[in-house]
């Protein structure tokens, strides 16, 4: 069921790309996104610094003892890891949307698919492999 979700999710990425292919926009206004872009470009690595932050500590409780621990939380750390890691490319699309150059909303969807690849299953849930 992870590795659904996360295809889904990462999948999303893509299709927004696509649908902005298709949508087209409207290069004209690209000059008013320019003071966006800087506060979306913020956001967006304050989101994809976020997601690995919980990543990180969702693997690194330990218990009294310092062996690893699985927190019964891990699941809920995922999904929320992945909802604002899409985030990051959701910023982009409304980047897109308000009319900014690929060149300027890309780094966005860039950076959401390498935040979703650090956050695959297999990435994220090494504690378990610890634990086993």
């Amino acid at each position: 069921m992870r590795w659904v979700l996360w295809g889904a999710l990462a999948s999303a990425i893509g299709i927004y790309l696509f649908v902005l292919q298709v949508a087209g926009s409207d290069s004209s206004s690209g000059g008013d996104t320019a003071g966006l872009k800087n506060i979306f470009y913020l956001i967006g690595i304050l989101l994809f610094g976020g997601g690995q932050v919980i990543k990180y500590f969702a693997n690194h409780l330990r218990t009294p003892e310092g062996k690893p621990k699985l927190p019964p939380w891990i699941d809920q750390a995922f999904l929320v890891s992945l909802a604002i890691t899409e985030a990051v490319a959701i910023l982009g699309l409304v980047l897109g949307f308000m009319g900014a150059a690929p060149k300027e909303y890309l780094p966005l969807f860039v950076l959401s698919a390498v935040g979703m690849i650090l956050l695959a299953p297999r990435f994220f849930f090494r504690i378990e492999e610890l634990e086993g």
